[in-house]
Formats: C-alpha cells, sequence, structure tokens
C-alpha cells in the first residue's frame, strides 16, 4: 500500500488498541534527486524588512515532482517550513507550489521562485 506522497506502507500482524499497525517507510526517488536553492538576499519580503540573511533549500524527485525535503534558514524559516510540510502531507508536488499564487508582500511567494530555479 502506498500513502497519496509516496510513502510505502505493510500491515503487520502486530495487535494495537485500533487494530493492525502500519509500518511506513519514506518512498525512495527513483532518480537522482534535484536541489533548488535560493538565498535570502533574493526575497523580496526579506529585503522589505532588511533581514535578507540565510536562505531556502528543497530537495524534489525528478520522477515523481514530490517534495522529499525542505529547509530555511532565515527570517521566519519556520513558518515556511510549515507551508512545506503540509504540501508534502498532501501530496502535492513542486510545480503545484511553484504555480500557487500566494498572498503579497509575504515569504510564501518566494516558494514560487525557489522551485522556479
Amino acid at each position: 500500500m502506498a500513502t497519496p506522497n509516496g510513502t510505502k506502507c505493510a500491515n503487520t500482524n502486530r495487535p494495537t488498541s485500533t487494530g493492525r499497525r502500519l509500518s511506513c517507510s519514506p518512498a525512495l526517488p527513483s532518480t537522482a534527486p534535484e536541489v533548488f536553492t535560493l538565498p535570502m538576499n533574493q526575497v523580496a519580503r526579506a529585503l522589505e524588512v532588511d533581514q535578507s540573511r540565510g536562505f531556502m533549500k528543497a530537495v524534489v524527485d525528478r520522477a515523481t515532482d514530490l517534495i522529499l525535503g525542505f529547509a530555511a534558514l532565515g527570517i521566519d524559516g519556520g513558518e515556511l517550513m510549515a507551508i512545506v510540510e503540509v504540501a508534502m502531507l498532501g501530496g502535492l508536488t513542486a510545480s503545484a507550489l511553484r504555480d500557487t499564487i500566494f498572498a503579497h508582500p509575504t515569504l510564501a511567494e518566494s516558494l514560487n521562485n525557489l522551485f522556479s530555479l
């Protein structure tokens, strides 16, 4: 069995209070992953508030376009990470985030630029 985000799960016979337990592991990329990096000094909102130190980095499976990982070091990095985390849990692709219209001016709109590189 696989979840929408590509995680592979197998039923086990271990009893739990809710029945069978699922054993899950992340799907491995079928090809070499693609790495997208965007320095915060190229993010409009970071420049507007004069906090342009840091960067964002995403790792994407080339074959499926699924986001395998994301890091944000800089202003409100945790907020950006939460957005990408929800996208990953929902099985959204990097292209979907690239094409999303985010509110302006926000750090979130920099995800358009990150996934366009």
